[in-house]
């Protein structure tokens, strides 16, 4: 590593980095997959840095080791000496102990009492085709089913959560991590204590934590969920999912990532989001995305921004179902979820297409029904509580 480069990444780390300098800088990068390791672990550990205490002496032993087990040769290591010596000054801001925090951070865990959000989700499944009601998990022990369509969960309260405003649950009895399981045939709304208003559609599981830290505000979703989050410039919102981390400090947007689909969204309605692949740099591949904007990360991890109508990706949350040039084999994939019905039709009719708005909050044979009236179709109710679409006799 050049020394000339060290000061050129703490202008970056700082935010007064010069357009001349981020293009060095960016060269750099380009060099080797090591100049990328080491950047990378000095980016993550000055992040990190920034959100608790540390103990120092504890941190500057676990140094090397982290440094090795990231491959990095013994060569770099002055170059965290020379940071030492650098960069103290007046406030007691030492740009050495940059590294030194983060990796006691990564080390230690940031919160003690909190798991990693993404790594929680991941080891608390919920089979959803199983459920036929909502489920409220507050802990191991503790599981509440819901049976109406469309409940309404509040933690607004610091003391209690409430549901449908006539349930409340203390919340001192409660995990640090809650989730939300909505299954197909239902949807909820969810206010956090921040704030924020989510709306979660059918299929979906949310995690998130009673409480959340002094510094940021993270979520996991697999399915989908509109939110409207409440803005705090010192505690950014972040939503995960399996692919994607989506960054904000207050908008409305709407992000799609069911685990079973091929494909990731998030649309964007107001304010700015920047989203990112879940196993890249933020500041380096991260997209910003403006209102009308969707962001696409697809099956094979191709990504793509475009201009759309935003009205067409959140009329769920209104009970509204937008089809625009669809097949009836897409629009049967999507009533199964939001009515919870298995439905088939017959192949030669699965490739009609059809555009126009649903009424979701009809009965679905009142909505097959309307179908029926503008397209050639038929369906029959089955003996075993499916529905089957076939050809319209003539």
């Amino acid at each position: 590593m050049k020394a000339e480069i060290e000061p050129i990444i703490v202008s970056f780390l700082e935010g007064n980095i010069t357009p001349a300098e981020k293009e060095e800088l960016s060269l750099w990068l380009k060099e080797s997959e090591e100049n990328q390791k080491l950047f990378l672990s000095f980016y993550d550990s000055w992040s990190l840095s920034q959100q608790t205490e540390f103990n120092p002496e504890e941190a500057l032993k676990k140094t090397k080791i982290l440094l090795k087990q990231r491959n990095l040769e013994i060569k770099y290591h002055p170059i965290i000496r020379s940071y030492r010596r650098m960069f103290l000054y007046a406030g007691g801001f030492v740009a050495s102990l940059i590294i030194v925090i983060g990796i006691w951070y990564i080390t230690n865990s940031y919160n003690s009492s909190l798991t990693n959000i993404r790594q929680f989700a991941s080891n608390s499944p919920e089979n959803i085709k199983d459920l036929s009601d909502i489920q409220l998990i507050l802990s191991e022990k503790q599981k509440i089913e819901l049976n109406n369509k469309k409940p309404t969960i509040s933690y607004s309260n610091k003391k209690n959560i409430r549901i449908n405003e006539d349930k409340i649950i203390d919340k001192k009895n409660v995990a640090s991590y809650n989730q939300l399981v909505v299954p197909y045939g239902k949807k909820s709304i969810l206010a956090l204590e921040d704030g924020t208003k989510i709306w979660i559609n059918a299929g979906s599981r949310l995690v998130y934590p009673v409480r959340f830290d002094d510094k940021q505000r993270e979520i996991f979703i697999d399915g989908e969920i509109y939110l409207e989050v409440a803005y705090d410039k010192d505690k950014p919102f972040i939503v995960k999912t399996k692919n994607i981390n989506v960054r904000v400090l207050g908008t409305k947007f709407n992000v799609s990532a069911y685990e079973v689909e091929n494909q990731t969204t998030v649309v964007l309605a107001s304010g700015s989001v920047r989203v990112t692949p879940e196993n890249k740099s933020e500041i380096f591949s991260g997209k910003e995305l403006v209102p009308n904007e969707m962001y696409l990360l697809s099956a094979n991890h191709s990504e793509s921004v475009k201009v759309i109508d935003t009205s067409k990706y959140i009329s769920w949350i209104y009970g509204i179902y937008v089809c625009e040039n669809e097949t009836i084999a897409q629009l049967i994939l999507q009533l199964e979820k939001f009515y919870g019905k298995k439905i088939t039709c017959q192949p030669e009719i699965s490739s009609l297409r059809c555009s126009g708005k649903l009424d979701l909050e009809k009965d679905l044979d009142s909505l097959l029904n309307g179908l029926a009236e503008t397209l050639p179709i038929q369906y029959r109710f089955q003996e075993d509580g499916t529905y089957y679409l076939t050809k319209a006799e003539n």
